[in-house]
């Protein structure tokens, strides 16, 4: 006799007992797992209020992150998105109980880990362009300078981050593979970054963190995203989306002027200069300028413009030691113009170089306020050259996606290059007087650029074979006419 299940005929002696009785399991191992985990959470919230503070943040933060993990390592992707958003918000600055989890380590370990399986499991075709050769130039600068530098330690700290940048960059313009995943990258940047800029407008500027503790320093990280808001609102596809975009963009030019940074200031009235010349719509944009500059004028204290004034003053006092420092770079590169003092060192060897600061040896520690005296000094001729080239190259690579037409991506390409260079622009002129050279966000631009670079080539590539499969075919249709 034979059991028939479905389609399929099943031969008796295969069948278990239970089936063939009709039964099912008294317990299933659904419900095991699901009463094991019910048990093991009892447990943990009667033990959690016993336990050290930074026991009750690990186990609170073990099923996200545990979840997270996961994610990670099925989807290379999701690890980007989690490696710039650690990267943007340093939470163990906030929660100092975190740091002793080292979940920058564990991020960019799962990440890379995640990135060779999917690689080999897909087969794919790297993207590989000579722009990661001058990258590798700077990156191999500053590691043979971890064995020439004074203080090794610093070199080596310098290193080891631009090497993680590299690492994720490469991980980054191979697994973003899609307009769609670009935005969501762009997206998670963006509202960061707005977070900050509405946290700053609260604290009078005073937000705190490794990467934005300084108020001109918030000031750099938010004039960057301003040019993406502002495209955002001039591109939105609709209402809602433009709403989102322009209360972006006034939280963002706003968490600017909380910062009282003159250079900030500079930075972004370069910035808003550089996107209504970009603006297509140049009516609808001098009306936003005016929006927001009545929102300036209504929201930054008299401290503000009195700050603001002092920018034209060649006398005051930061500006003439920043000459100062400024010209201690330039001995520096002239006593090392290959590879530079090593990264970190430039504030190491500052007393030997520096002049016209009273008592030298008090001068140890001190930056360079300038991001391009920094690196000609720490990375010599060759680090110079090869971060000058990067630099050209992305504004050489915008312009080629802005000038070319990108099919049904067309709008969004373009959008996406306008917001980019103005962020390029944003950080080469507010990081004129702050040393920013090891900072995430030029990094992060050069990633983006990269990667819009990559899907436009892809783009452009795909025209090219569909115009060979026509020329191919044109002769075949004339010969069926004839």
């Amino acid at each position: 006799m034979e059991i028939v299940e479905g389609k399929r005929k099943i031969e008796p002696e295969k069948i278990s007992p239970r089936l063939a009785l009709g039964r099912k399991p008294i317990v299933s191992l659904h419900q095991i797992v699901a009463a094991s985990l019910l048990v093991l959470t009892v447990i943990v919230g009667f033990m959690l209020p016993r336990l050290p503070t930074k026991m009750q943040y690990a186990l609170t933060l073990a099923v996200p992150g545990v979840i997270m993990g996961i994610g990670i390592i099925l989807n290379p992707f999701i690890g980007v998105c989690a490696y710039f958003m650690y990267d943007y918000t340093r939470p163990d600055y906030f929660v100092p109980a975190l740091q002793s989890l080292k979940l920058a380590i564990l991020i960019e370990a799962l990440t890379l880990g995640s990135w060779v399986f999917y690689y080999v499991k897909k087969n794919r075709r790297l993207n590989v362009h000579y722009f990661q050769i001058f990258y590798l130039i700077f990156l191999s600068v500053m590691g043979i300078a971890t064995i020439t530098a004074m203080n090794n330690r610093f070199a080596y700290d310098m290193f080891q981050l631009i090497l993680v940048n590299f690492v994720i960059f490469f991980i980054a313009t191979n697994v973003v593979d899609s307009f769609k995943r670009l935005n969501i990258l762009i997206w998670m940047l963006l509202i960061v970054n707005t977070f900050f800029a509405l946290r700053g407008i609260q604290t009078g500027g005073l937000v705190g963190g490794s990467l934005m503790g300084d108020e001109n320093d918030l000031a750099l990280a938010l004039n960057i995203m301003v040019p993406f808001a502002y495209f955002r609102f001039m591109e939105a596809p609709t209402k809602l989306r433009g709403l989102i975009g322009l209360g972006m963009l006034t939280l963002l030019t706003l968490g600017v002027v909380s910062s009282i940074s003159r250079g900030g200031w500079v930075g972004l009235v370069a910035v808003l200069a550089f996107c209504f010349i970009r603006s297509k719509r140049k009516f609808l944009s001098l009306g936003i300028g005016i929006v927001l500059a009545l929102a300036i004028v209504e929201f930054a204290p008299p401290a503000y413009w009195a700050e603001i004034e002092s920018i034209t003053n060649p006398e005051e006092s930061t500006a003439q030691s920043r000459i100062h420092y400024w010209e201690a770079a330039w001995r520096m590169f002239e006593a090392n113009p290959l590879i530079g003092v090593g990264g970190g060192n430039g504030t190491v060897r500052m007393p030997e170089f520096v002049e016209g600061m009273g008592d030298a040896a008090r001068q140890w520690g001190r930056t360079f306020h300038g991001t391009l005296p920094q690196v000609m000094a720490e990375t010599g001729g060759i680090g110079l050259a090869s971060y000058l080239i990067m630099v050209l190259l992305a504004f050489i690579f915008l312009i080629k996606v802005l000038r070319h037409d990108q099919g049904e991506h067309d709008i969004l390409a373009k959008l996406f290059a306008n917001s980019i260079m103005g962020g390029l622009i944003a950080y080469m002129v507010t990081a004129t007087f702050l040393s920013t050279a090891y900072y995430p966000h030029l990094w992060t631009m050069f990633t983006l650029t990269m990667i819009l670079f990559f899907l436009t080539r892809e783009i452009s590539l795909q025209k090219a074979a569909k115009a060979n499969e026509e020329m191919i075919r044109l002769p075949e249709s004339l010969g069926r006419a004839v």
